[in-house]
């Protein structure tokens, strides 16, 4: 449906039901998910650090984890490509908050 066929009522219905309960819902249930990706992350990574060391090569719990070389590796990897992506970030704002002064200041 076009924005230009929603009645005045229509369109604040339809906003107060995008903005009402069922988003708070939906909010919830994309929190909880996030909590649940969370919590296996940690449990996956604490086990494989903490307990696997202590476990003997040959055994099948080891067939479920990468190499301990990775232990390292992994989180320094996504570690630098988050500094990476946040000092990007705050690059692009800062070039483009000064461009902003750059052009209030020709047009004063």
């Amino acid at each position: 449906m076009n924005h230009s066929q929603l009645s005045p009522d229509t369109s604040s219905t339809l906003y107060i039901h995008l903005c009402g309960k069922d988003t708070m819902a939906l909010d919830k249930l994309i929190g909880l998910q996030m909590l649940a990706v969370a919590t296996f992350v940690f449990v996956y990574y604490s086990t494989w650090v903490f307990v696997l060391p202590f476990v003997d090569e040959d055994s099948a719990v080891n067939k479920f984890f990468l190499p301990r070389d990775y232990a390292i590796k992994l989180p320094l990897l996504l570690l630098l490509i988050g500094g990476l992506g946040v000092g990007t970030f705050v690059g692009r704002v800062l070039i483009k908050n000064s461009q902003k002064q750059k052009s209030k200041k020709k047009t004063q």
